[in-house]
């Protein structure tokens, strides 16, 4: 079956590809998604029904994953897990057959007795950059790149959940038409160091085997939508390297580098900044991707664009700690965190 990306759709309705990132926040449960995601089906020629297509699946896989990581011992979960992610798969497909499996997974979570599920709370932040690295072209570049890497081979695709389940499926479903559907396999282990701060990526002892039988005969790869300070991602690949996938080196993809982005864009006296400060990992997370936002609002309007006030630096760096290392003066606050950093 050949692969037409719902998100070319939208970028082709949508030159500016910001409709969708409108529609990205979302709050109900995983019962109104799959009913909502089953009335779209039909609407595949419409423009709000095709971007709720391409947004409800990773929802469907986000409920489910996070159950699955709350509740490890809930009977069956992982095969939910499996059965979810595939159903995400054929709605990006445009398998025939979708709605019939919708009603399949949700019979499935209630013989299993994981009804509660159904009627969980999912909630679902609009993140710019994610959208952004969502872009179908990127995603397209990134198949292009993982061909070449790959010599075309089958490969077992791990995204990292849950800002890389859309942009991943879309990818991989790419790969797979790129080089004919040959074997290869898509799985989803939920990584969120910034907004549900997991140390490590969330997978079971079980979870782990079922991988390291996937991987007969494929190449192990890792993808996450974005990365900024690159910890995340450096985590990620030490994990799988050492309890996963240690009998493959593993190729590392990732739809939006924003740091080197940014290098690109003449922001390297910004991100040096941020570098020798030696702040926390969760905080030069924060500060990259504010950078990168601002950069993307104001895209070469600025020349001397620096590093405005983010957040209230006292949450970060205590006065009294400040006055020690005489980077503070009562007649300097609000103290900005660009007039903070020229002060090391």
């Amino acid at each position: 079956m050949v692969y037409h990306s719902l998100f070319d759709r939208i970028a082709e309705a949508d030159p500016t590809f910001r409709r969708g990132f409108e529609q990205q926040k979302y709050q109900g449960t995983l019962n109104a998604v799959l009913d909502e995601t089953g009335e779209s089906l039909g609407s595949r020629n419409n423009e709000s029904g095709i971007i709720q297509l391409a947004l409800h699946p990773p929802r469907i896989i986000r409920a489910v994953v996070d159950y699955k990581v709350q509740n490890p011992t809930a009977p069956e979960i992982e095969f939910l897990l499996r059965d979810a992610i595939q159903l995400g798969l054929n709605v990006y497909q445009g398998n025939p057959n979708t709605e019939k499996e919708i009603d399949e997974l949700r019979r499935k979570i209630i013989e299993t007795g994981n009804q509660s599920l159904l009627g969980r709370e999912l909630k679902q932040p609009s993140d710019q950059i994610t959208w952004n690295a969502t872009n179908p072209a990127r995603s397209r570049g990134t198949a292009n790149n993982l061909v070449m890497s790959t010599c075309g081979d089958p490969v077992l695709f791990v995204a990292l959940a849950h800002g890389g389940v859309a942009a991943g499926m879309d990818t991989y479903l790419r790969y797979c038409d790129k080089t004919g559907e040959n074997g290869s396999a898509f799985y989803v282990a939920r990584f969120s160091t910034q907004k549900l701060r997991d140390i490590s990526p969330q997978l079971s002892p079980t979870e782990i085997s079922y991988l390291q039988e996937q991987l007969q005969g494929k190449k192990p790869v890792l993808f996450d939508e974005d990365r900024s300070s690159g910890k995340t991602l450096d985590r990620a690949q030490q994990f799988f390297d050492g309890s996963v996938f240690s009998q493959g080196r593993i190729i590392v993809v990732t739809n939006l580098n924003a740091r080197a982005e940014l290098m690109n864009s003449g922001f390297g006296k910004q991100l040096l900044e941020i570098d020798i400060y030696g702040f926390p990992d969760t905080k030069k997370h924060e500060l990259i991707t504010d950078l990168y936002l601002k950069k993307t609002i104001t895209e070469k309007k600025h020349n001397n664009y620096i590093i405005e006030k983010i957040d209230s630096i006292d949450s970060i760096f205590p006065k009294d700690k400040r006055r020690k290392k005489g980077l503070f003066s009562e007649s300097e606050e609000p103290l900005s965190l660009a007039s903070f950093l020229s002060q090391k």
